[in-house]
């Protein structure tokens, strides 16, 4: 698969073409809200602090559609639809204000029985990441212990974290090209890094939505 030139809003948007973004959830009553930051430049640490805010996220709950806005203020920079009503196959479709598609995210129904596996693919249907646990062993231990009550605290201690591979057909097929990893702690704050996807092959707002729907869409 041989890459096409990138002339839309992610090539010239400065938002959209850095490569590490730190991702915080905030607590609010009624919504799952997220603030996007790139990393601070110079930053190469695997913690980094947060620099420029790209977007905030507000997710409404117990929506029967599933969307997720990404926003700059009040102006709308693109959003996460579910495919379906009552989404059940993990199948989102990532859009303009405009409705152009920018990509779309699937869970691998099978391979997520033990180890959580996405797979990205851009606007023109090509599959172009594959985003997996990092650990398999982790993955196993956190599925058994989420079935004993009240163990969210324990469970926010154990390591958390996937690997973004590049997709079939592309020059670095297979390859590890970045990668998304919650810090230990009690709050929800994730490192996003695709500092080894030179191509670009991932859109970047792409990668914030999946950032963002690992932690909202998914029991962890």
């Amino acid at each position: 698969m041989t890459t096409p030139a990138r002339t839309d809003v992610a090539s010239t948007d400065s938002r959209f073409t850095a490569d590490h973004y730190v991702v915080r959830q905030k607590i609010r009553p009624m919504v799952n809200r997220y603030e996007i930051c790139e990393a601070k430049a110079g930053d190469t640490s695997a913690k980094p602090e947060s620099g420029a805010q790209v977007a905030l996220v507000n997710q409404k709950r117990l929506k029967l559609r599933e969307q997720i806005v990404f926003k700059d203020g009040d102006t709308t920079l693109f959003q996460l639809t579910a495919k379906k009503v009552l989404e059940l196959r993990g199948s989102y479709e990532l859009t303009t204000p405009d409705g152009a598609s920018i990509g779309s995210l699937k869970k691998a129904g099978k391979a997520s029985i033990l180890r959580s596996t996405w797979l990205l693919r851009d606007a023109a249907g090509s599959e172009v990441a594959t985003i997996q646990e990092a650990s398999k062993a982790f993955a196993i231990i956190r599925r058994f212990l989420s079935f004993i009550p009240y163990i969210d605290f324990v469970l926010a201690f154990i390591p958390y974290g996937f690997e973004v591979l590049a997709g079939p057909g592309t020059p670095q097929e297979g390859k590890k090209i970045g990668s998304h990893t919650r810090r230990l702690g009690l709050r929800d704050v994730y490192d996003l890094n695709l500092a080894g996807d030179t191509a670009h092959l991932v859109d970047r707002r792409l990668a914030m939505a999946l950032a963002v729907a690992l932690d909202a869409l998914q029991r962890r």
